[in-house]
């Protein structure tokens, strides 16, 4: 869950809606400080596999969430990684990725 202005936002909705791009096999909406609303989501995205990464990739696909979220449930921030951390059952570790931020 993330906290906007007061109001709970789904990580796991914002990160379903996501996986719908083809651009996209793996994602995960973590949420990063805002000075204004508290939190505001950030996707740590690892693209399907044969999909080059590309100068821009991360506003396009932003514009493409606009489309299918929620103004306030777009990610602020697209990050590109090669993999998402996970443990040994295959659940992604978010506590390491918010370390990064």
């Amino acid at each position: 869950m993330l906290t906007l202005g007061g109001e709970n936002i789904s990580s796991l909705a914002v990160e379903a809606a996501l996986l719908e791009n083809p651009l996209i096999h793996e994602v995960a909406v973590i949420p990063i400080p805002h000075e204004k609303w508290g939190e505001r989501p950030k996707a740590v995205v690892v693209l399907t596999p044969g999909e080059p990464y590309k100068e821009g990739i991360e506003e396009e696909i932003r514009a493409w969430a606009k489309g299918r979220l929620a103004g306030w449930q777009v990610p602020d921030v697209v990050e590109i990684v090669e993999e998402l951390p996970k443990t040994a059952t295959g659940k992604v570790k978010k506590h390491v990725l918010k370390a990064k931020k």
